[in-house]
């Protein structure tokens, strides 16, 4: 069997299932921050949406969200702190 060729190699890196799936919810995060940008929300941008699916009903606690979301407590304090205002 001979060795891949540096296209080959791209190719097969293209369309492999988890980039695949990474464009994938980068195209629904850019489709829901439309809509939401059309109903009003017009400050909002890509890093609000990082926590705004982890929100429960009834309120979250930030712990949780950022445990949630996979990133630090701090880094959810602050979005936290720029969806408030």
């Amino acid at each position: 069997m001979e060795p891949l060729t540096v296209e080959q190699l791209e190719e097969l890196r293209q369309e492999h299932s988890g980039r695949l799936l990474l464009r994938a919810h980068r195209a629904f995060n850019e489709r829901a921050l439309r809509k939401l940008r059309k109903l009003g929300h017009t400050r909002l941008s890509m890093v609000h949406l990082t926590l705004l699916p982890h929100l429960d009903v009834n309120g979250t606690q930030a712990t949780l969200l950022a445990e949630r979301a996979g990133i630090t407590k701090q880094a959810a304090g602050r979005v936290i702190a720029d969806l408030e205002r």
